[in-house]
């Protein structure tokens, strides 16, 4: 905040008529105008509590001050227009600051009330500038519009200059936590230390400050069980939002089948996660994200999810539908909120499933407002500071405009292609495990034989397909085909799905290689749907350099 500080202090020395903070830390905002306007008059004004009085023991010595004001206040009603006129009255004679709360419910352009309000300022404005009627003394008036929403009404955009009051640096929660500690006579590792700091990051300085008392009344002590409650405190912040949902990765198992090399690019991030503040003092660059992107059901989704598992970090997906709303400025608001969300718990993990969804209107004339949310998104991707680790998804990549795909948005593109033998077994016996049972009982090579010969029949029934890619789409699908891919890791979960229903209902305790072959005779791999896209799909992973998930 100590930025915040000196942006209140210059705009007060500067003497600027009309200034707009956004934050949700409204008391801390207080705090400081309080502290830098000592020798100011300073009010609020709410629409509960009308004007108040905010330093009025900085006057008990100054009788004509004080009773003043206080006659004033006596008789005056909670309304914000005679609030307005109170406050140019005073501001004639003495240094005023006037602070509005919750300023967005007052400065809604199509409601008569406030367009009245809007053109009071306008003409206070006016007047702190001396340009309202020549001759007149200026107004000694800096008026702070403070909310956690921005709303600018038009006739004011000109004037008003907007801050956005940031949560407390790493730095900041460290100077929080070490004036805690000391307050308190505890201690802490330089290891814990770090954690605490990342946990506690996107959180206000009152949370934190709550949230510290609150775990040394639990046990009188802080500890790293400590972490888990500031942890789950910021889950609660997320499941109060409708735009972004909380996955629980919780009963994820610690591997899945395949992808080594995803796998081992994502060990690399989280090293990188874990060892934060060293990693930056080096500097090594915040790693940014991964685009995932190829055939259906291959493990996308599973991998993101799998990421958050990895590198113990929490994971957000957000549904870019939810994003849009019917209001004009709501879509822009619902991803300013659904990033804010994200960037309060970093650092952490932001899922966007199927982002071609999302975008592919963009490079077809698509409405202004689709294309103010990806500039937007763009923008956030390429600047971001908080540790925010974005993982988007994709199966189709052709929708997405071009300059999402480039260097710099993310750290890698990836793509998922079919499983091949090794990781076909794993995932069998990752999803054999998940449901209670092993495959000693089960020969997986010959499994495999049995995959590779519905293959060939596969190849031997499109001989003469020629897809919408021509001769080529088959000769990438002939290929893919011989050398026994096809089949999606969905595909191997619903045949395990299936072996285990139907030993359930036959009574069997042991499933053999006949039960799973029976099933893996009447499955259809995805393949067969695919077939006429999959030269495309291929072409488009060579163009954009996207490097093999395995």
């Amino acid at each position: 905040m100590e930025s915040l500080q000196e942006d209140v202090r210059n705009v007060i020395s500067a003497s600027h008529p009309i200034v707009y903070f956004r934050t949700d830390e409204e008391i801390e905002v207080l705090r400081i105008i309080s502290q830098e306007a000592a020798d100011y008059l300073l009010f609020s004004y709410d629409e509960i509590d009308g004007v108040r009085w905010l330093n009025e023991r900085n006057y008990k010595n100054n009788r004509r001050v004080l009773l003043r004001v206080r006659n004033q206040l006596e008789s005056l009603k909670p309304d914000f227009l005679e609030a307005l006129s109170f406050i140019r009255d005073i501001s004639r004679s003495e240094r005023t600051i006037f602070v509005v709360l919750s300023a967005d419910t007052l400065m809604k352009e199509e409601n008569p009330q406030s367009q009245k309000s809007i053109r009071f300022i306008k003409n206070l404005v006016n007047e702190i500038k001396g340009d309202l009627v020549e001759d007149e003394e200026s107004l000694l008036l800096s008026i702070f519009l403070i909310s956690d929403k921005l709303l600018i009404p038009s006739l004011l955009e000109k004037d008003i200059l907007v801050f956005e009051a940031d949560y407390p640096s790493r730095d900041e929660i460290r100077e929080i936590l070490d004036e805690f500690l000391e307050m308190q006579d505890l201690s802490l590792s330089d290891e814990l230390k770090v954690e605490f700091v990342s946990a506690l990051q996107g959180l206000t300085r009152s949370e934190i400050e709550n949230l510290l008392f609150l775990a040394v009344i639990n046990d009188g002590v802080l500890d790293d069980k400590d972490v888990d409650l500031f942890i789950n405190y910021k889950k609660q912040i997320v499941r109060k939002n409708a735009i972004i949902e909380y996955i629980d990765v919780r009963k994820l198992p610690t591997d899945i089948g395949g992808l080594k090399n995803l796998k081992e690019w994502l060990e690399r991030k989280r090293d990188i996660f874990k060892n934060l503040d060293t990693a930056i003092k080096y500097g090594v660059d915040i790693p940014k994200g991964v685009l995932l992107f190829g055939m259906p059901g291959c493990g996308k989704s599973l991998a993101s999810k799998y990421t958050a598992k990895l590198m113990g970090l929490p994971l957000l997906r957000l549904d870019m539908g939810r994003i849009m709303g019917p209001y004009l400025g709501q879509s822009e608001e619902n991803l300013r909120k659904a990033i804010k969300i994200a960037e309060s718990i970093a650092p952490s993990i932001l899922w966007i499933d199927e982002i071609e969804k999302a975008l592919a209107g963009v490079k077809g004339g698509s409405s202004d407002t689709v294309v103010r949310i990806f500039g937007a998104l763009l923008t956030w991707m390429q600047e971001k500071e908080k540790p925010v680790f974005v993982i988007a998804t994709a199966n189709d990549i052709s929708a997405i405009p071009p300059e999402f795909l480039r260097k710099g948005r993310f750290d890698e593109i990836f793509f998922v292609d079919f499983p091949d033998d090794k990781s076909i077994k794993e995932i069998f016996e990752i999803h054999f495990k998940k449901r209670g049972k092993n495959t000693n009982s089960i020969d997986l090579e010959r499994v495999l034989e049995e995959l590779r010969r519905k293959l060939n029949e596969l190849e031997g029934k499109l001989s003469n397909h020629k897809g919408s890619g021509g001769q080529e789409d088959f000769k990438v699908l002939k290929k893919l085909l011989k050398e026994g891919k096809g089949y999606s890791g969905a595909d191997i979960e619903s045949i395990v799905s299936e072996v285990v229903e139907n030993a359930f209902l036959n009574g069997k305790e042991t499933i053999s290689t006949e039960d799973v072959i029976a099933v893996v005779r009447k499955s259809k791999p995805i393949v067969e749907t695919l077939k006429d896209k999959i030269g495309d799909l291929y072409d488009r992973c060579e163009k954009i350099g996207a490097q093999p998930a395995d």
